[in-house]
């Protein structure tokens, strides 16, 4: 509807650096899903808490594997 080819998420979440990093990539795994048939690119915002960390983002990057989530 507003013609977007990106937008931006945060994966802000309570728990463990592991629990955390489980929920970010099944949930941006089924984003990722979603949006791909109407041609839309996830993008995580690495703004404060886990995704701050290099390392663990591209390891939740990793574990979704999908071109248009990154």
């Amino acid at each position: 509807y507003l013609g977007c080819k990106t937008i931006r998420v945060n994966a802000y979440g309570q728990g463990t650096a592991e629990e955390v990093q489980k929920a970010a990539i099944e949930g941006l795994g089924k984003l990722g899903e979603f949006a791909k048939p109407v041609g839309i690119n996830i993008i995580v915002e690495n703004h404060g808490g886990y995704s701050s960390n290099g390392q663990w983002l591209a390891t939740v990057m990793k574990q979704v594997g999908m071109k248009n989530v990154g």
